[in-house]
């Protein structure tokens, strides 16, 4: 962990669409629309048979990826998926919490599974913990940091450790706030406590008049 930065976890989720499928479908109605014309009917019929040739499509795709790979090879490209999917969640979780506080994107290790993928298994993020100069910000800035650090369903050992150098931090603010208070109370003592010393001495300098006849 860097100075004045918390580092936790991130992953990075890969999209594959089916274009295929989709030019398929474009040149097949494109042909209809030329030679028959298009209704409600054939277009839902047609919709359907895109469906089920999809489908049909994506099972010869996991059979043939099944085919292609050896069961220790497919338990091991499925745990690289979870621990990819967990890794995401977790990282969200510390950015949405963070908010302003977190500095930059996140940073990410991959491992290449046996499918030739590129899986997140680790990672990290780095948000502000440095304090404010005035204590009442620090102490806001601190409660959204231990937020963050634990805002994860599953904290690391460090998302804690984050966490608890913020609650130091906001306790110290905290301190010279109360700090502050009374100083400013006792101030306000001594003001008074002066004007009623005042007030007493005019009303003496008064009351002390005497008049002496002959």
């Amino acid at each position: 962990m860097r100075v004045n930065a918390l580092r936790l976890p991130y992953n990075e989720a890969y999209f594959y669409g089916a274009s295929n499928n989709i030019a398929q479908r474009d040149n097949m109605r494109g042909k209809t629309d030329r030679s028959h014309g298009i209704n409600s009917t054939d277009d839902a019929q047609e919709k359907d048979k895109d469906g089920i040739k999809a489908k049909e499509e994506e099972q010869a795709k996991d059979k043939t990826e099944k085919d292609r790979f050896t069961k220790e090879e497919l338990r091991e490209i499925e745990a690289l998926k979870k621990r990819d999917q967990e890794v995401k969640q977790h990282e969200i979780a510390h950015i949405a919490a963070g908010g302003i506080y977190v500095r930059g994107g996140a940073n990410f290790q991959y491992e290449l599974g046996p499918d030739g993928r590129r899986y997140a298994v680790s990672g990290e993020v780095s948000i502000d913990t440095s304090e404010e100069p005035r204590p009442e910000a620090t102490v806001r800035k601190m409660r959204i940091v231990q937020r963050a650090a634990l805002a994860p369903k599953d904290p690391s050992p460090q998302d804690r450790r984050v966490a608890a150098q913020a609650a130091i931090k906001a306790s110290r603010a905290m301190a010279e706030i109360m700090k502050q208070a009374m100083a400013e109370k006792r101030q306000e003592r001594a003001e008074a406590e002066k004007k009623d010393e005042n007030s007493e001495n005019a009303s003496n300098k008064k009351g002390g008049i005497i008049s002496i006849y002959a």
